[in-house]
């Protein structure tokens, strides 16, 4: 199924499952809390940041929305353990540049929101399929 398009997603991401959106927004959410806890401790991050090893996989199933829900949950317990962000080292974002910890905090929120949308636009093909 195909949705229409979104502003933030690549078209190839427009015929995606529920649950591969889910998986795509955890392997994102676990990626940025680890970046945002190097970089807060003032540690570089040592891998590059890549879309393509972001990519959900075809195979996502009902058992998504746990491993989801556990990365959501990581997230929200890695900003409480580190209270204020870093500011001053950087890592950067394929197509957004270098960023600090609150950048890439930022980010994981606006990221969400799109696929958020996303999601709503899988659930109404579902509803009339």
């Amino acid at each position: 199924m195909l949705i229409n398009r979104i502003v933030g997603i690549e078209d190839s991401s427009r015929n995606w499952s529920a649950y591969m959106v889910l998986d795509h927004l955890r392997i994102v959410n676990e990626g940025i809390a680890q970046i945002i806890d190097d970089l807060t401790h003032d540690r570089p991050f040592a891998q590059e940041v890549r879309i393509q090893d972001v990519k959900p996989s075809p195979d996502s199933g009902p058992d998504t929305i746990d491993r989801f829900i556990q990365a959501v949950t990581a997230y929200e317990a890695v900003l409480a353990r580190l209270g204020k962000l870093g500011r001053s080292r950087r890592h950067p974002h394929p197509w957004f540049g270098p960023m600090t910890a609150h950048d890439w905090h930022c980010l994981a929120a606006n990221h969400s929101w799109v696929h958020r949308r996303q999601m709503e636009r899988v659930a109404r093909q579902l509803t009339r399929a």
